[in-house]
């Protein structure tokens, strides 16, 4: 069952260009439409969801059959050789059927948006600007950061300090440590964070923003240096000791 279950996805992919001229269109209810008028078997992927689970009467199946097609509409802009090659690379280097990996890939995904975002990811890929490892390695970080937190990248192509979306991003390793310091009272990372080799091709490629006028600098990480996180230290514990606050 699970080898029928990624053959069907297969054929779809390669004949994604049949979906899109059956619906021609992404919006959000029209799988619940061409299932009511039966179009939706023709693709033997989404056909396979609702005859085995009754997908549109559950509402994750449902949500999964949507993220599909949207990926199918994407890929259909592509030759059948070029979606051909780039699986048969794809495979390789997950060292397991690329199909199969796809599959979990986009059942992962908690937003269609997040979709849109994996399909310029592979539009990189296939036009040579994108490694294979890199294209592996920024879908695994898309999967992590929340949609809200991978619209505020833009915000650190220049060097800021720890926000509430700092965390997310940086465990998705996108982003690098550019300063470290303490704050006044000693007791928070001030620290500051950027954007690393792996978030900027994440801007550029996955969220279509154009850093060319970013200029990454060549000269150290400025940060403090033992002497100042000593003296910082220092001060701190004196105006703790002043308020008590120990």
């Amino acid at each position: 069952m699970e080898d029928l279950i990624i053959k069907d996805f297969e054929t779809s992919v390669q004949n994604s260009a049949e979906a899109e001229e059956l619906f021609g269109d992404t919006t959000d209810d029209i799988i619940a439409v061409a299932n009511q008028h039966g179009f939706i078997e023709k693709i033997p992927i989404l056909g396979w969801v609702v005859k085995t689970q009754e997908a549109l009467q559950n509402f994750r199946n449902l949500v999964f059959c949507k993220k599909i097609y949207r990926f199918l509409v994407f890929t259909s802009r592509y030759s059948k050789k070029q979606i051909a090659d780039f699986f048969e690379e794809y495979s390789n280097a997950n060292q397991e059927n690329g199909y199969e990996s796809m599959l979990l890939v986009l059942e992962r995904l908690d937003n269609y948006n997040k979709v849109d975002v994996m399909a310029n990811l592979l539009k990189a890929k296939i036009a040579g600007k994108l490694s294979i490892d890199n294209f592996i390695r920024l879908t695994s970080s898309l999967q992590i950061v929340p949609y809200v937190d991978l619209r505020c990248m833009p915000d650190y192509l220049e060097s800021i300090g720890i926000r509430h979306d700092t965390y997310m991003l940086l465990a998705a390793g996108l982003l690098y440590q550019s300063a470290i310091g303490v704050d006044g009272v000693g007791r928070e990372n001030s620290s500051h964070y950027q954007l690393n080799d792996n978030g900027l091709l994440f801007v550029q490629y996955g969220l279509g923003i154009d850093i060319s006028s970013y200029v990454k600098s060549d000269a150290p990480i400025q940060s403090l240096t033992e002497e100042e996180i000593e003296d910082s230290w220092k001060k701190a514990m004196e105006n703790a000791s002043k308020s008590n606050i120990y």
